[in-house]
């Protein structure tokens, strides 16, 4: 007995000594990492641009320990722009704290420059907590009255809310989806991408969708019986062939190969992969040799890229992993 008291005195003393320790420590990392923070905004603030990479750098050196000190700065900063250059400091750290603090600064009072640089940068992260009311409202909103990336960008991000219920984000997504589709989309500029502007946008709704899963068919369904325009019925059966409909895969591969545009057919691809399931792979073997070259990108030597080929790839690599 006396063995064991001798032990837990010394583990008890042990522990009075290091935790003062262990927190003055973390209260030091606090303040250097808001000093870091501190030093960015300002550099930001004055044009100073030649320091702004340094402090970048060190921030992100501290890893996950730096997000408390950006998310306060986000918030509380009262400039836009430094706020979204904040947002992307945040998203280059990663993690589930980083993609917290992203979504925590949607809707931010006055800020629209860091609310859609916070759209833009949750891009494909999961989302594996409860968003708070207030920004699933904004971003409702926003697929209701944003700007049409912004809004196709809000809707992505409301489809992967897998811890909220998704039933009240299909209507807004479909109602602004339909809107979309007559849309030339002359003057929208994406980088990056291989897709015409407009089949980039409405592919983000069908990607949407593609989250939204099987909730989204009663509507899907409606919208096509009410619906007069042949080319928004169009799109709406690939709506319903991204949440998996195995009745519209034979209109699907009907429409991949009667249209002329590559772009609609390469979305077409992924949307008949999607309903027709491992029935889908000989058809898709045959658009491997597909002509169709895309005019809004290359291959770093120079080459063409070919839209429906790397569609049709793609969902014969992800047919035989499911299986």
């Amino acid at each position: 007995m006396n063995v064991i008291k001798i032990n837990l005195t010394s583990i008890l003393l042990i522990i009075s000594i290091s935790l003062p320790n262990a927190g003055f420590a973390a209260e030091k990392n606090n303040q250097l990492e808001n000093a870091l923070v501190g030093e960015l905004i300002s550099s930001l603030e004055s044009k100073k641009y030649s320091e702004i990479s340094n402090h970048i750098s060190k921030i992100k050196s501290t890893g996950q320990t730096a997000i408390p000190a950006l998310e306060e700065a986000i918030r509380t900063n009262d400039n836009d722009l430094a706020s979204a250059y904040l947002v992307n400091v945040v998203s280059a750290i990663g993690g589930e704290d980083s993609t917290k603090v992203l979504i925590q600064s949607l809707g931010l009072p006055n800020k629209p420059k860091t609310s859609m640089t916070a759209l833009s940068s949750i891009g494909n992260r999961p989302i594996t907590f409860m968003v708070s009311t207030n920004q699933i409202n904004y971003l409702i909103g926003t697929i209701q009255k944003g700007e049409s990336l912004e809004a196709a960008l809000a809707a992505r991000v409301i489809s992967r809310c897998d811890y909220n219920e998704k039933t009240p984000a299909v209507l807004p997504i479909l109602d602004r989806y339909k809107k979309e589709i007559p849309k030339k989309q002359e003057n929208l500029t994406v980088r990056g991408s291989y897709l015409s502007p407009r089949a980039y946008l409405l592919n983000q709704y069908l990607l949407s969708f593609l989250s939204l899963g099987s909730e989204a068919i009663p509507e899907l369904e409606l919208a096509f019986k009410n619906e007069k325009q042949t080319e928004v019925r169009e799109w709406i059966i690939l709506a319903e062939g991204m949440v998996g409909k195995p009745s519209v895969a034979n209109d699907i591969k009907e429409l991949i190969n009667n249209s002329t545009d590559q772009y609609f057919r390469s979305i077409a691809v992924r949307a008949y992969a999607r309903s027709a399931g491992s029935t889908a792979v000989p058809f898709l073997e045959s658009l491997l040799q597909d002509e169709g070259q895309s005019e809004y990108d290359n291959l770093p030597n120079g080459k063409a890229i070919y839209p429906v080929r790397i569609s049709a790839n793609d969902e014969l690599v992800r047919l035989q992993l499911k299986n």
